[in-house]
């Protein structure tokens, strides 16, 4: 395990990424948060394949809302994750269970000044990653098509009712 921390530099990916958490969040939920971050993500444990879920229906203490872009960081990229952020907060949270929520925005590459000032004005609490995935893997993944589907049947079956 240690060999494999040092192989993918552990040590200078732990909570190295920039994010907007301090501004966003309290300080402890902030803190918590930001441990959750590693900077760029090694994605090769995972075994993905057409017939991953994407999400399972688990309660959790706090939702992480995390997008994955195949392209390199846009600040546009920013707004949209806090949408997602915003719709789960609203749709899916529940205040006295659950802590704020968090996005995490996992793009091909990224320049970390411009994504200093694309965070410096969002609203949601999110942060913004580098993965790193072999050809084969980036080809399994769904496409954007199947995605927005399975978010739009995740709103239509949330149990809270639309004002």
């Amino acid at each position: 395990m240690l060999a494999h921390q040092i192989t993918t530099r552990l040590h200078e990916r732990d909570a190295a990424a920039p994010s907007n958490f301090a501004a966003t969040l309290k300080e402890l939920d902030s803190d918590q948060a930001q441990e959750l971050t590693k900077d760029p993500y090694a994605l090769q444990f995972l075994a993905v394949d057409g017939d991953v879920s994407e999400r399972e229906h688990v309660e959790q203490l706090r939702y992480v809302v995390i997008e994955l872009k195949t392209t390199t960081f846009d600040p546009r990229d920013t707004g949209q994750l806090g949408f997602y952020v915003a719709v789960v907060d609203d749709r899916l949270r529940i205040p006295d269970k659950h802590q704020a929520t968090v996005g995490i925005l996992l793009v091909a590459g990224k320049n970390d000044t411009v994504v200093r000032y694309a965070l410096a004005s969002a609203k949601q609490p999110v942060a913004v990653r580098r993965y790193e995935l072999t050809d084969e893997m980036q080809k399994a993944l769904p496409d954007e098509t199947a995605i927005a589907r399975a978010f739009a049947d995740e709103l239509d079956r949330s149990p809270r009712d639309t004002p």
